[in-house]
């Protein structure tokens, strides 16, 4: 973590969390029930830690997982494209572009999500995944441990020049209420 932009996670603890190919910081605080909040691009800025601030002070423990970019480093344009650039250019973990599954990186989270239940306790951790990660919150469901799944402006996967790519969650091609009922003659059940 770059010294220059500690004083925004001064009151986190920070540590290494390592699972499968991965190995990344976390910043934790708090007590009560675990929230992962997953950043978006460029990093985890300080209006995503002030979030988690609030997070926090309505008695939960927030981890912070740091997938990319400078933890606590403001965001400028130039910051955001070059993270941007490097999440979907670089990075392996990321699959940006609508591949009909989960990116890699989403394994690693979830078993940030064990390890923050084992940790915390209560019902299950929440997850609340934020742009350029919101999907990842929703692929994290599938973690018997994760029971508050949310997506904030979610943005992948990213679908170039295709309407079915686009629909990203849900691919099915959208139908009418005519059309799920069998037709305007029978009634709808």
């Amino acid at each position: 973590m770059n010294q220059k932009y500690e004083t925004a996670l001064a009151d986190y603890v920070k540590f290494t969390f390592a699972d499968g190919p991965w190995t990344r910081s976390v910043l934790r605080r708090g007590s009560g029930p675990a929230v992962i909040v997953i950043h978006e691009i460029p990093g985890l800025h300080p209006l995503v830690i002030r979030f988690a601030d609030r997070i926090v002070a309505a008695g939960m423990t927030v981890f912070l997982p740091v997938l990319f970019g400078e933890a606590g480093r403001p965001v400028t344009s130039g910051y955001a494209l070059r993270s941007m650039l490097s999440a979907i250019c670089i990075h392996h973990e990321f699959n940006v572009w609508s591949a009909g599954k989960s990116s890699p990186i989403v394994e690693w989270v979830r078993a940030l999500a064990r390890k923050a239940h084992a940790e915390c306790g209560g019902h299950g951790v929440g997850a609340i995944g934020m742009c350029f990660t919101g999907g990842f919150a929703l692929a994290m469901m599938t973690e018997s441990s994760v029971v508050a799944p949310v997506l904030s402006q979610p943005s992948l996967p990213a679908a170039a020049m295709s309407k079915k790519a686009a629909a990203g969650i849900d691919a099915r091609r959208k139908r009418s209420p005519a059309q799920e009922c069998g037709s305007r003659t029978r009634t709808c059940r």
